[in-house]
């Protein structure tokens, strides 16, 4: 991942020495992703405890983020994303409690290209396209207490994913503010889901088929932010 962040790092300084014009942005992010895999994974770990009512309240229905970065002479533009989902079932009462979460957290490096626009009277529509890579961490906890007696344990995932994506913005100027919403659809293919303190490449979570459980970030999302131009 270290060596990611120093290629994205060495495009940013490459871009930027040649830029003319440069906004830079920030927007938030609501998703809907695909996520099968960790669905079907949280599932199968809920039906292990034998325990009445015990409901799930989450199982990475969406997941929210932010994006900051800069765009360069009105079409490239570079970006770091963040973004959170997860899962939860737990089960509580005068006795005690029992909960399992997952929590899936991913930190993007990406470039886009906008390949078209369409002007109007009060604003633009833009076309682009882009594509990405995720460092992608996966932290499955599980609680316990019952009466006097407590337990908890924590296992920590790792995946590297890559992906792309299409997207259409909207845009609108006003003063010296760009504000903009817009929507994207990602396709990622998500690598293999291993535990973070060990290199083993055989190493990684497995459903009850042995087919791989990946991130899949895939989906729909959505977006709203500004940007502020500082060399027009």
């Amino acid at each position: 991942m270290k060596r990611i962040v120093f290629v994205f790092l060495f495009l940013v300084l490459a871009i930027l020495s040649k830029s003319q014009k440069l906004e830079l942005f920030y927007d938030f992010n609501l998703g809907i992703p695909t996520a099968t895999s960790l669905r079907n994974f949280h599932s199968n770990l809920k039906e292990q405890v034998p325990l009445e009512n015990f409901k799930t309240q989450d199982n990475f229905n969406y997941y929210y983020g932010f994006t900051v970065g800069a765009r360069i002479n009105h079409n490239v533009s570079i970006y770091f994303n963040n973004k959170v989902t997860g899962a939860k079932s737990s089960i509580a009462d005068y006795s005690g409690y029992v909960r399992i979460t997952n929590e899936l957290i991913g930190y993007s490096y990406g470039l886009k290209y906008e390949f078209y626009k369409v002007d109007f009277s009060k604003g633009q529509i833009r076309f682009g396209a882009k594509g990405f890579v995720t460092r992608s961490e996966l932290i499955l906890r599980t609680e316990s207490k019952l009466f006097t007696n407590s337990d908890s344990e924590k296992f920590e995932f790792k995946s590297i994913d890559f992906g792309c994506g299409i997207g259409i913005n909207y845009e609108y100027s006003f003063m010296f503010i760009i504000f903009k919403a817009y929507l994207d659809f990602d396709i990622v293919y998500g690598g293999k889901i291993s535990l973070k303190e060990n290199n083993y490449d055989d190493a990684y979570l497995m459903d009850e088929n042995g087919d791989k459980i990946t991130t899949c970030w895939s989906g729909i999302k959505l977006g709203i932010g500004f940007s502020i131009p500082l060399f027009k």
